[in-house]
């Protein structure tokens, strides 16, 4: 929708992550996508992870002359989740997510948005799995984002 950016923006975020080489490459992905999912966690993560999972926490919005908004401010949290402690390639993937993410006027795919962010808070979490023995834990960060007509 041309005056809805937050899809585009999602395209962007789930296709700058799924494609990248580095994070297939410590998810052990060899054909295909890396596990990324936007808002809906996996339905069996065990077997899904590690997965870069993201999700939308709406923000303000500035608003123009009359009722034009000329800029979008939602937050990202993009998290590494995986089924117990970090490995090696899990927090090597949350430095790459943190490159990554940090962007500086990129263009969504349609080109109408451009985007910009910034990471404002790391994200640490140990989550209670189905038994006292599992356990998952969410490492990554909340990224602060400006979107603008292009």
């Amino acid at each position: 929708m041309a005056n809805w950016p937050l899809r585009d923006v999602e395209i962007l975020i789930e296709s700058t992550l799924a494609d990248d080489s580095f994070i297939k490459t410590k998810q052990g992905v060899t054909t295909g996508k890396a596990r990324v999912a936007n808002t809906r966690v996996p339905r069996d993560p065990i077997n899904y992870s590690p997965y870069v999972y993201f999700y939308c926490i709406p923000g303000p919005v500035a608003r123009g002359n009359g009722n034009k908004i000329v800029q979008w401010n939602p937050d990202y949290d993009v998290e590494v989740r995986t089924n117990g402690a970090p490995t090696t390639d899990s927090e090597a993937t949350v430095d790459r997510i943190v490159e990554l993410m940090t962007m500086t006027s990129r263009l969504t795919a349609n080109g109408l948005w451009a985007v910009s962010s910034v990471m404002t808070k790391e994200i640490t979490q140990v989550e209670q799995g189905e038994s006292t023995e599992v356990y998952y834990m969410r490492r990554g960060g909340t990224f602060k984002l400006q979107v603008v007509r292009a």
